[in-house]
């Protein structure tokens, strides 16, 4: 365990490859500590990093929580990355690779997360991979990429919870967010009691990017499902009947993908009884969630 909360440091891990090994390494960036670095790889068997209580840790290059199955052919599990807490920052200036089982990146309780390309699910049995932002701003300047060609890259998922949740993703030339056909990925929102807001109180969109690109993969894989939307939204729904609230924002003219991201809506705790959309894409360029007219009548308890 390595635990910087009092001082300031300028750290370059040695050697070249750069690990956090097989025991369960924990990297701590606390209270007062400004940590910069090359980059971390090789998260093995549940190593993590966790930047808290206004810490910050910047990484010139990139992130990768993964390993090379040749030479270490045992699988690890649950890597990730924590940033949480008012102040709390992570800058990762290359890209973020999360390429094992369950691996995972949290931007938590206002904290600030700043990445190149974020790849959730890549290589070589990387399932249930996934990204959460709860009540804090994840802002990637590069694409998203949900799952991947392989057959293992499935159950890939991207989680937006909290009244403050800001996920952007800006750059990649273009590209936005590309989540790859057939592998069962979702993104998720929980929509807060009175929605998505900033610390002003305006009404903002979680979810900011330049393209939706869903994208085939190989012949012969097993399709698992389409990536799907969904939707947690009983309080709101409740407190703001036949009212809408924009999920996702295209901020430009690509967005040819959006209907089908739309079209595999699924809400997970309402349901209309006659049959009205509640998720509409409205022209083409954002993807709208409408609450039923009394949702009290019409939820489903099983």
């Amino acid at each position: 365990v390595y635990d910087l909360t009092t001082s300031y440091l300028q750290m370059i891990v040695t050697p070249a490859q750069q690990v956090i090994d097989d025991r369960r390494g924990c990297f701590v960036v606390g209270q007062g500590a400004d940590v910069r670095t090359t980059f971390f790889e090789k998260f093995y068997n549940g190593s993590r990093v966790f930047v808290q209580d206004g810490g910050k840790l910047t990484c010139s290059t990139g992130s990768t929580l993964g390993h090379s199955l040749a030479n270490y052919p045992v699988a690890s599990y649950y890597p990730f990355i924590c940033v949480t807490g008012q102040t709390s920052q992570a800058t990762i200036n290359g890209q973020v690779a999360l390429g094992t089982p369950g691996a995972g990146l949290y931007a938590l309780d206002g904290a600030t997360v700043k990445t190149g390309t974020l790849k959730i699910g890549y290589d070589v049995n990387s399932t249930n991979c996934f990204v959460r932002v709860d009540n804090a701003t994840l802002s990637v300047n590069g694409i998203i990429e949900l799952g991947g060609e392989k057959d293992s890259n499935v159950g890939s998922a991207i989680e937006i919870v909290g009244e403050r949740a800001r996920l952007d993703v800006r750059g990649g030339n273009g590209q936005g967010l590309k989540a790859y056909n057939g592998t069962g990925a979702h993104i998720d929102f929980e929509i807060p009691a009175d929605g998505f807001k900033d610390a002003d109180g305006n009404v903002t969109v979680p979810l900011t990017a330049c393209k939706y690109t869903p994208t085939p993969r190989g012949d012969g894989q097993e399709n698992l499902g389409e990536t799907e939307l969904r939707i947690k939204a009983k309080k709101w729904a409740r407190r703001h009947p036949l009212e809408s609230i924009t999920l996702i924002l295209l901020d430009n003219t690509h967005y040819s993908g959006t209907s089908a991201l739309a079209a595999n809506a699924k809400v997970l705790d309402l349901k209309s009884d006659d049959g009205t959309p509640l998720v509409t894409a409205v022209d083409g360029t954002k993807i709208v969630f409408t609450a039923p007219w009394c949702p009290g009548l019409m939820l489903i308890l099983k």
